[in-house]
């Protein structure tokens, strides 16, 4: 079927649903080669990975959220509370609010990182 799709002569004399079904056999090839090629490319990520990873040996452990513990249980000063609700009084139009808990925001993952560092650099103006 596909190779009468290649003849325009062929392909004049063919009616809608030889047409359609020719359509529909591209079609599903194009997928399934597509989806070949996809697992192929996802098995070779995942080669590499545990390439790199036995290379560098075991991943150190996640760190806790917040930061170590003893940066966690250290208490922020009156100063630094008063600057904060002047700065949310301030994006909030001075309306009534309450503060119920201050913690630290959890440190962005390496990725982040590095894409604002590139957003960054690629905004500096050039000299």
């Amino acid at each position: 079927m596909i190779e009468r799709l290649k003849d325009a002569a062929a392909l004049a004399q063919m009616g809608p649903g030889e047409k359609l079904l020719g359509a529909l056999q591209v079609a599903a090839l194009g997928m399934g080669v597509t989806f070949v090629v996809l697992l192929a490319l996802m098995g070779c990520i995942r080669l590499c990975s545990r390439l790199a990873a036995d290379r560098r040996g075991a991943a150190p452990a996640p760190a806790a959220p917040g930061g170590p513990p003893d940066e966690r249980d250290e208490e922020l000063d009156e100063e630094a509370v008063a600057v904060l609700c002047s700065a949310i009084a301030m994006m909030r139009g001075g309306s009534d609010f309450r503060i119920v808990n201050i913690a630290p925001a959890p440190a962005p993952e390496h990725w982040v990182a590095q894409g604002r560092a590139e957003g960054f650099a690629a905004h500096r103006p050039q000299r």
